[in-house]
């Protein structure tokens, strides 16, 4: 099914602002426990240059690209959840793989 050009606009603008919204919720700046903005964090969306997926869940999204996010805009909950599977045996980082990507 063919979609318009402007439709598919505005379902990766829906889809860009609901990742952002998830991460909204998982991120929480640690000097002040209260969450981070919106604008924010679709600020450092762009600034890591997040592309949207379609085919993937707005939460699915949101973890992925949590490990690329800067580590200014990490919640302390959301290190300790990453940390246990990120060392690989050649010693490099898999979040600087992902984010390299």
């Amino acid at each position: 099914m063919q979609v318009a050009e402007e439709e598919r606009k505005l379902q990766l603008d829906n889809m860009f602002k609901d990742v952002a919204g998830v991460l909204v919720e998982k991120c929480v700046n640690p000097e002040s426990s209260r969450p981070y903005t919106l604008a924010l964090i679709e600020r450092a969306l762009r600034d890591v240059h997040f592309n949207v997926d379609l085919k993937k869940s707005a939460k699915q999204q949101a973890l992925e690209v949590r490990v690329c996010m800067p580590p200014r805009l990490h919640s302390v909950a959301s290190l300790l959840v990453m940390q246990p599977g990120l060392a690989t045996s050649a010693g490099t980082n898999q979040a600087q793989l992902l984010c390299t990507a």
